[in-house]
């Protein structure tokens, strides 16, 4: 398996606030986050319309923290060094 460390920018989900309030209150602001992590392949197991990210991987291949980012939330993916095969 060839893993390639990547940066992750996208725009993440999250909650309104935690009290009743007028809906038109909201604060719309968008929640960008930056995820750094091991970019997993759809052919290793990465998730279709996803990019898939790795927090760690060990010499046999396992893998551990994978998160799922659906693609449209995608922002930016910026490769910060060449590719290592496992």
């Amino acid at each position: 398996m060839k893993l390639t460390p990547v940066i992750v920018r996208w725009l993440d989900a999250h909650q309104g606030e935690g009290y009743w309030h007028a809906l038109e209150d909201d604060n719309d602001e968008p929640h960008i986050i930056s995820t750094c992590g091991w970019l997993i392949a759809e052919a290793d197991g990465g998730k279709k319309g996803h990019v898939t990210i790795a927090q760690n991987v060990d010499p046999n291949g396992l893998v551990d923290h994978v998160i799922y980012i659906p693609a449209a939330m995608v922002d930016n993916v910026q490769v910060i060094a060449s590719s290592i095969d496992f």
